[in-house]
């Protein structure tokens, strides 16, 4: 029995990145800072080592007593590795995006046509899902290899730091929020005295980025975007594999006679952690997830053999206060007319 037992759990855990189960490490807000810092020799710590590396604050830090390891992140975005008994710095990396950094071409494409440099990670975003950056720090094994990470959510997007590597080795980009809720859109189309004159030509929801950047009426459809981790041996090569589902939206026009979104993209793409092609690389070994040339029927298969659905992909749970646990809303609104976000 105990033998069945544990088969299920390691098939499970090898099917789906349940990085909700990682240890979640503390990150600092206006709010909390007064009550942490008082009491916290974790955070003297990390402020202590980043002042004297003339860095600036503590934005998060996790605690890892099996090894006596205290990791930071200072406000800069530099990510720390301190001996928690000793002081003794043991590492010190800028986290700088990854090289194969995983975004939405419908953001990129519209960050080049206004002159947008968003080429860096960040903590303060404007409408964080799931509050899941509210811990920008977690520690754990990802994917079932024996090794910990470090998990870091910075905005929305998810960073994989390899401990052993000591360096990035995935990135993927969650949320695409490109796009005003029908209030702040109606308001863009009304005239000095209140009135509304959108025409129906005009979108149900504008697109943020234009709309703050141009500083003038636009018509251009509002974006949202959504993305999905599984972690698994899918191929049953002997490699981990992260498989990412996106989703992309834009939004309907006012002469629509539904209200909401219509689906514009559905891909799904494949990125694996080769050590064996990598140790015969010029590069050599360095634990990075790789993207993969492998057609997107192939993904379908996999994720449906496993059972494997929207809703089981990470994020799948909100964090936020008094929803923990709750599906993350904005992952699963109506408003995207997509049956498969609903199931």
């Amino acid at each position: 029995m105990k033998k069945l037992i544990f088969l299920v759990i390691f098939i499970q855990r090898m099917c789906y990145a349940d990085i909700s189960s990682l240890q979640n490490g503390i990150g600092i807000t206006d709010k909390n800072i007064y009550t942490i810092a008082p009491t916290s020799i974790e955070y003297a710590i990390a402020r202590k080592v980043h002042r004297l590396a003339g860095d600036d604050g503590v934005s998060a830090f996790i605690n890892i007593p099996d090894i006596v390891r205290l990791y930071s992140i200072s406000r800069k975005l530099n990510l720390y590795l301190t001996k928690f008994d000793t002081r003794e710095v043991l590492g010190n990396w800028p986290l700088t995006r990854w090289e194969h950094h995983l975004d939405y071409i419908e953001r990129t494409s519209r960050q080049n046509d206004l002159s947008i440099n968003n080429g860096d990670y960040t903590i303060d975003i404007r409408s964080p899902l799931g509050c899941l950056n509210a811990t920008p720090l977690r520690y754990g094994d990802v994917d079932g290899d024996g090794t910990n990470e470090i998990v870091l959510v910075l905005g929305n997007d998810l960073v994989v730091f390899s401990a052993e590597q000591r360096r990035i080795v995935f990135s993927v980009s969650f949320n695409l929020f490109d796009w005003m809720p029908s209030e702040e859109t109606h308001y863009l189309y009304e005239d000095e005295g209140g009135e509304y004159l959108k025409p129906d030509s005009e979108p149900q929801y504008a697109s943020a980025l234009f709309n703050t950047y141009r500083l003038q009426r636009e018509n251009i459809k509002g974006y949202r975007g959504y993305s999905k981790l599984f972690e698994g041996d899918f191929d049953e090569d002997g490699f981990a594999d992260f498989l990412i589902w996106q989703k992309v939206y834009e939004s309907k026009l006012e002469r629509d006679s539904v209200r909401g979104f219509d689906q514009v993209r559905n891909e799904f793409m494949h990125y694996e952690r080769d050590l064996t092609a990598q140790a015969e690389s010029e590069a050599g070994v360095t634990g990075e997830y790789l993207p993969q040339d492998t057609p997107e029927a192939d993904i379908q298969k996999w994720l449906a053999e496993n059972s494997l659905t929207w809703s089981k992909g990470y994020p799948s749970k909100s964090e936020c206060a008094g929803e923990e646990g709750q599906s993350i809303p904005e992952m699963h609104d109506p408003l995207l007319n997509d049956p498969e976000v609903l199931q």
